[in-house]
């Protein structure tokens, strides 16, 4: 396998996620893969304490449960509030669509731009 795209541990108890990662680690040494450890993220209980979670030595970032990231291209939190991937989405619906009503378009073809263009995107991000 020449590339993994994305890897989720999922726990709501640190030693947990800890051993998870331990694992994680492990298949890729064992297997003699890269682990890129570049803009990864733990979600974590506001009031941890606990020192924080490595990948090959690198120290992964940690997030308030209500603090949102963008994961797959949607913006979530572990208190599944969607409010700031609505928010960005429509900033970005918004962006496109004034763009397309500056080019130099009949209305048949700008209306067209955004319905098979932008609505989809605006939908998911």
């Amino acid at each position: 396998m020449e590339f993994a795209d994305d890897i989720a541990l999922i726990s709501d108890r640190y030693e947990e996620i800890q051993g998870m990662a331990s694992d994680t680690e492990a298949f890729f040494d064992y297997y003699r893969m890269q682990l890129s450890v570049e803009n990864q993220d733990t979600r974590a209980d506001a009031g941890t304490t606990k020192s924080r979670t490595k990948l090959h030595g690198k120290i992964v970032n940690v997030y308030k449960p209500g603090q949102s990231y963008k994961y797959l291209g949607y913006w979530i939190n572990l208190d599944l509030n969607w409010k700031e991937h609505q928010e960005k989405a429509s900033a970005a619906f918004r962006r496109s669509v004034g763009r397309i009503m500056s080019m130099d378009l009949t209305n048949s073809l700008r209306i067209q731009c955004v319905n098979l263009v932008r609505w989809p995107g605006w939908l998911i991000g």
